[in-house]
């Protein structure tokens, strides 16, 4: 498992479009290619944590990136695709 938030150190201007520009400690983190027993560790392991968690099942892709709209950072597992064009899409819209 990985987790990653690709940026930059000012509000990426997509959430400053979106009227998302909060960095207030607390980032919404999507958690791709999840099953029930990355649930049973993850959950607790979130719930000390500022952040808002959500779980997706099917695995991070280019078809399935616009789930990823919206989230500060991803968290991803070795079955999910990160090549040049997910990345990028995803540093676009300010993940």
């Amino acid at each position: 498992m990985s987790c990653l938030a690709v940026g930059r150190p000012s509000p990426p201007q997509a959430l400053v479009d979106a009227g998302r520009n909060r960095y207030d400690g607390v980032m919404r983190v999507a958690v791709f290619s999840t099953r029930s027993y990355d649930r049973e560790f993850l959950e607790p392991a979130f719930a000390s944590s500022p952040h808002q968690v959500t779980f997706f099942t099917p695995r991070l892709t280019g078809e399935t990136l616009p789930l990823a709209a919206g989230f500060e950072a991803v968290c991803v597992f070795v079955q999910d695709v990160l090549d040049r064009t997910v990345l990028t899409a995803l540093a676009a819209g300010g993940t």
